[in-house]
């Protein structure tokens, strides 16, 4: 997977509005992270507080999973 299919992946995730967003490590109430590439890596930024969080939970990387309210 490339990085900009990584970066596509999270925020498609970052933006489902049916699972819950990465947040901030320093205080949940902090924007949303938002996936950057840096120095060849994949990472999430706190927009708030510029906090860096280099782990990205592998289930996140494949996208929002499908709505479970979608057809009903």
């Amino acid at each position: 997977m490339t990085n900009a299919q990584k970066i596509a992946n999270i925020q498609a995730w970052q933006n489902a509005g049916y699972v819950h967003e990465l947040t901030c490590g320093v205080d949940s109430r902090h924007e949303a992270l938002v996936p950057e590439e840096r120095d060849g890596e994949v990472i999430l930024v706190c927009p708030t507080c510029q906090k860096v969080q280099t782990f990205i939970p592998p289930v996140v990387l494949q996208g929002p999973p499908p709505n479970p309210l979608e057809g009903r």
